[in-house]
């Protein structure tokens, strides 16, 4: 009795060390896995003009389409007539698109080369700037970058403050950055 419990024991030890063999040796193997860098996307360049806010040549994804080109270039102006543009377009690297007004006039940018490259203003050399403390709430619309919104901030706190003494005191008003400083600073004086 003692040998064949012995035997059922070394029978038993042996059935379970041959499972675990067949066990580890049909386990999958690995496949190591290398992950690869991705590029990064080489931006469109487009140049937008006539009837926006702001003509210009920008940067955007591949695969952006004409709507998204008209939102960085600050939206159509009005009048512009945008009929004839399909706005679901996708853009192609060095196209130009025209906005034409209703009348098919479409404003001359004119361009400047400065430190941050070419840039375009619908500024002609007899434009007379909007004067900071009369300007109306649709003067201030009508400048680049500024709605209804900050137009009203403006106002608000040119009648609280009185008058601005520089055209630095706007960047005073809640809303106004430096970068819109800039984009409107041609087109106002405080005379």
């Amino acid at each position: 009795m003692k040998n064949a419990v012995m035997i059922s024991i070394g029978v038993l030890v042996g059935l379970i060390l041959a499972g675990l063999g067949i066990f580890f040796i049909k386990q999958p193997t690995t496949n190591q896995i290398t992950i690869l860098p991705t590029e990064t996307p080489v931006p469109l360049v487009v140049y937008i003009s006539g009837d926006v806010k702001e003509p210009g040549v920008y940067r955007l994804l591949p695969g952006s389409r004409v709507v998204d080109l008209v939102k960085v270039a600050g939206g159509f102006l009005e009048g512009a007539n945008y009929e004839r543009l399909n706005l679901a377009d996708i853009l192609v690297d060095g196209e130009q698109i025209k906005i034409n007004s209703d009348d098919g006039a479409v404003p001359t940018p004119m361009l400047t080369i400065g430190d941050n490259g070419l840039t375009t203003s619908l500024l002609s050399p007899d434009f007379v700037p909007i004067n900071l403390n009369t300007a109306t709430q649709q003067d201030l619309e009508s400048l680049p970058g500024i709605g209804p919104t900050l137009a009203q901030r403006i106002i608000e706190f040119r009648d609280i403050n009185g008058d601005f003494a520089t055209l630095d005191d706007l960047s005073i008003v809640p809303g106004i950055s430096s970068t819109l400083m800039d984009e409107v600073r041609d087109y106002l004086t405080v005379d």
